[in-house]
């Protein structure tokens, strides 16, 4: 499976050129990708020219800020595993996900 489609990548690099100055906490995320093995999702939001998606994160804690594209393409996991594209996520928005109860797997 295709971890990004043209239309996330093109919503993911529209939302970098916005600049409007809307509260973050108002913004919905785009794309949920996740380990299939255990801990590890994240939400994203943006994606410069580089690779660079700005989002949330959780690893232990849920926290924001950037990763890298081409890094989380590169995780190879035991059985042939790699990182997946949650192809039924609803978006969500930033507040939505960082202070709601945080549940493990959400």
């Amino acid at each position: 499976m295709k971890l990004f489609t043209n239309e996330i990548i093109r919503k993911l690099r529209k939302n970098n050129r916005d600049k409007t100055g809307a509260s973050i906490a108002d913004k919905e995320v785009v794309v949920k990708l996740f380990n299939p093995q255990g801990l590890g999702t994240w939400w994203l939001y943006s994606m410069d020219s580089h690779g660079n998606c700005f989002g949330i994160a959780q690893l232990q804690d849920r926290e924001y800020g950037y990763t890298n594209i081409h890094e989380l393409k590169s995780v190879r996991l035991p059985m042939g595993l790699k990182i997946e594209r949650d192809m039924y996520y609803t978006p969500e928005t930033f507040g939505e996900l960082l202070w709601a109860k945080k549940k493990i797997g959400k």
